[in-house]
């Protein structure tokens, strides 16, 4: 086995695209980014090989992310708050960079319901999601059992080859249907339709609580061919570990869902896993 590296350049890359961040967003991606992205090495590639590079994105669905990130609108033609701003900031990312492999993830979130065949940005569809009411991160007091749990992480598009369409799905502000599709409150199974009869476009909605570590480990469970829907796509990759590997964290706050050190071990445990040979930070 090579030795282990971090492939700054893509990280970066993927910063300076984001014009639309506030402060609060900029924080949670450098800070999660840095301590949640592996990259691994084996022997080096030919000459004038590109081998993309996969970033599992998991995208804040919180509560808080409604909030107003200032007046007007973004450069999506969107008003500004914490969610539209990180759904505009994907979107710019996965269009200019076709080289990498994006994946998608969620805090844990259920629809239900029936909407409108337009919805709006926000679908107006129930929602099932973790309690984390009563949770004192700092203590771990009154935390649920499941907060931590890889559970938490909810898989929305596997990394995939061209799957910038279904993607943007879930950041294009807009949700619906069209039959026979029978509602757009779902969390449809890659690939769907995307257009004609059966149609479903499903859109990112922020209304749980904040299960980071959670969210860290479903990461993990899905690299190391744990997720219950979508396969490694490290499984059987023909390039191995010359691969980049990476997670980033989108977030506006901190862990609600479970004890602050759940999303230390979960960070090291993403971090370790013998499938995931060790990274270092930079």
């Amino acid at each position: 086995m090579g030795a282990t590296r971090i492939d700054a350049s893509w990280y970066f890359l993927f910063l300076l695209e984001a014009a639309d961040m506030t402060p609060n967003l900029w924080r949670g991606l450098l800070v999660a980014g840095v301590v949640s992205t592996v990259a691994l090495a084996g022997l080096p590639a030919r000459a004038q090989t590109t081998i993309a590079p996969y970033f599992m994105t998991i995208i804040d669905n919180s509560g808080s992310m409604t909030a107003s990130t200032g007046a007007g609108n973004n450069s999506c033609g969107v008003p500004q708050t914490r969610e539209n701003d990180a759904r505009c900031v994907f979107t710019h990312v996965v269009d200019a960079y076709g080289e990498v492999s994006f994946g998608l993830e969620q805090y844990l979130d259920t629809p239900s319901g029936a909407c409108a065949a337009m919805c709006g940005s926000t679908c107006g569809c129930a929602s099932a999601h973790l309690d984390c009411s009563a949770c004192n991160p700092g203590t771990g007091a009154g935390c649920p059992a499941a907060g931590s749990t890889a559970a938490q992480g909810q898989v929305l598009v596997p990394i995939a080859g061209n799957n910038q369409p279904w993607l943007e799905r879930y950041t294009d502000f807009t949700c619906g249907f069209i039959a026979p599709a029978l509602t757009g409150c779902q969390v449809p199974l890659y690939p769907w339709i995307l257009a004609g009869a059966g149609a479903i476009n499903p859109e990112l909605s922020a209304r749980t609580w904040t299960p980071i570590a959670g969210s860290l480990r479903g990461a993990r469970r899905y690299y190391t061919g744990g997720d219950p829907r979508y396969a490694s796509p490290l499984v059987g990759d023909p390039v191995g570990t010359c691969r980049s590997v990476n997670v980033i964290l989108l977030t506006d706050g901190g862990e609600s869902c479970a004890a602050n050190a759940q999303v230390t071990m979960a960070t090291t445990e993403l971090r370790t896993t013998c499938s995931l040979i060790p990274a270092k930070s930079f």
